[in-house]
């Protein structure tokens, strides 16, 4: 209705929908910024509009068309004008943190010493509506401004001179978040880590950001990356995951900081692999690799040479993949490390199943999962399990299969960890095949190739392989016209259902 006040045969269409959604979200629905944006169609499209909002108060300016209006700086400006200095230098401090923020980190980073006043200044501010607070049953409440009250704090913050040593703050806050949930994501109970990791998803990027351009020196940027691997890995953004690795990386000043370069390498190695990134994942962690033999640190190298080894045997480099993986098994034999002897158990398997040898790899992959279950580290154990039941599937033993798979998906599910679903999906296709359920299997493949696409997945060269063995034998077992009618049903159920659907068996 504001824009055709202003272009009468201005319409709502497919096309510029997506633009619109984002302009009312980003201007939190507020009246009288909804008009302003409106007023600018006379010169701009919706498209540039949204572009333009990470300047709002230049955008949205009053005008001859709406003279009895204040701009929303003006608005905001009436707000702030209102408050307390101790008000309105916290309100300018808020600024640096992006999304919401807990009542400990607004203490942390936005008070100075002896500062007891900050709940009372917290309960003022949101008195004053420039601070609001969302109830969250599980994490406590979180403090959020509004996105054009938060752009003007920012703009406050900027001026006050205080913008790099609160950018610090914030970054030394989240690092010290970042180590202590590392423990934990590499052990039994990651689940309660990896939400808090997750509702602070903005504020990593916006600290990871600041570490990757800070004047003073790479250290705690290294530290983040290194320290963000295995949450990245479960349940993070792995394309904006990489973005962050390789701002950190290209800082010429890592090189000051050898085992703290060696352990990011290794962190956007693993990212690499994740994203199926073969070549550029294998030169990162060969990098890594050589520091830490440098440097003397075996367990470090061993890890490294592990993750290798699963890297060139996904490349289909057996030979280079059983090298690594013999070093890692004496690195682990030697310093009684018990996870890197997991981890050779494991490789040695994939190899053992890729050579045919499959009772062999099935007992190795048993193996592998009971030392895995030993250390403690549940998300590897996830990975065995998947390996276990990729073994099975091969054995045409759908039973086990399933009983690993369920598990997995248990983790995932908990873990809210989304790329692997597609895979499980997968995986209980193949078991659908073998148990005489050619409908049901090819409604299941249908359905992992299509959450793949979305996820922007791809198979590795002995992945793909697999598959394409699957696929041809489920040809043979029904017609074509039934296989392309259930895979194209399959395409279109949801994720969940699907999954839902894939464990029902």
């Amino acid at each position: 209705e504001r824009a055709q006040s202003v272009v009468p045969n201005f319409q709502l269409t497919d096309e510029n929908a997506p633009a619109i959604a984002r302009i009312c979200w980003r201007l939190d629905g507020i009246p009288l910024a909804l008009e302003l944006a409106a007023a600018r169609l006379r010169v701009l499209t919706p498209a540039q509009i949204s572009e333009r909002l990470n300047d709002q108060f230049k955008l949205l300016k009053g005008n001859a068309v709406l003279p009895h209006q204040q701009t929303l700086r003006a608005l905001i400006d009436w707000s702030y004008d209102l408050l307390t200095e101790p008000e309105k230098i916290l309100f300018h401090r808020l600024a640096v943190f992006a999304g919401g923020r807990t009542i400990e980190a607004v203490e942390a980073v936005c008070s100075d010493e002896g500062g007891d006043e900050m709940l009372d200044l917290l309960q003022q501010l949101a008195e004053k509506s420039l601070l609001f607070i969302d109830q969250d049953p599980s994490a406590g409440p979180r403090f959020t401004l509004l996105e054009s009250v938060w752009q003007y704090a920012r703009e406050k913050l900027s001026e006050s001179g205080e913008m790099e040593a609160m950018q610090e703050r914030h970054l030394d806050y989240y690092l010290q978040m970042v180590a202590t949930a590392g423990p934990h994501l590499t052990g039994p109970d990651p689940e309660i880590h990896l939400r808090k990791l997750s509702s602070d998803s903005l504020n990593l990027r916006f600290a990871l950001e600041w570490g990757a351009e800070r004047p003073g020196g790479p250290e705690p940027g290294l530290k983040m990356v290194a320290g963000l691997e295995r949450y990245w890995e479960i349940c993070g953004n792995l394309e904006e995951a990489k973005r962050h690795c390789d701002a950190i990386l290209r800082r010429p000043d890592c090189a000051a900081f050898p085992h703290l370069h060696a352990h990011a390498m290794m962190s956007a190695g693993r990212i690499a692999w994740a994203q199926d990134r073969y070549e550029e994942g294998g030169a990162l962690l060969d990098r890594a690799l050589g520091i830490f033999e440098q440097l003397g640190d075996e367990e470090m190298a061993g890890y490294a040479g592990g993750y290798e080894g699963f890297l060139a045997f996904s490349h289909g480099d057996k030979d280079r993949a059983r090298r690594f993986f013999l070093k890692t098994a004496e690195i682990g034999a030697r310093t009684g490390n018990l996870k890197l002897q997991a981890l050779a158990v494991a490789g040695e398997g994939s190899l053992a199943a890729s050579e045919g040898d499959l009772d062999h790899a099935f007992e190795l992959r048993v193996k592998a999962l009971q030392m895995f279950r030993e250390v403690g580290d549940r998300w590897i154990v996830g990975y065995s399990l998947w390996g276990l039941a990729q073994v099975s599937l091969a054995l045409g033993r759908p039973v086990p299969a399933r009983e690993a798979l369920a598990e997995w998906a248990h983790m995932a599910r908990e873990f809210r960890n989304q790329w692997a679903i597609p895979y499980i999906v997968q995986h209980l296709a193949d078991a659908a095949r073998l148990e005489g359920k050619p409908d049901l299997a090819a409604r299941l493949f249908g359905a992992a190739e299509r959450q793949r696409e979305k996820l922007g997945l791809r198979f590795s060269p002995t992945e793909q392989a697999v598959c394409d063995a699957s696929v041809a034998q489920l040809k043979n077992a029904m017609d074509a016209e039934s296989l392309q009618t259930h895979w194209m049903a399959g395409r279109h159920l949801r994720p969940d259902a699907a999954l839902e659907l894939a464990l029902a068996g």
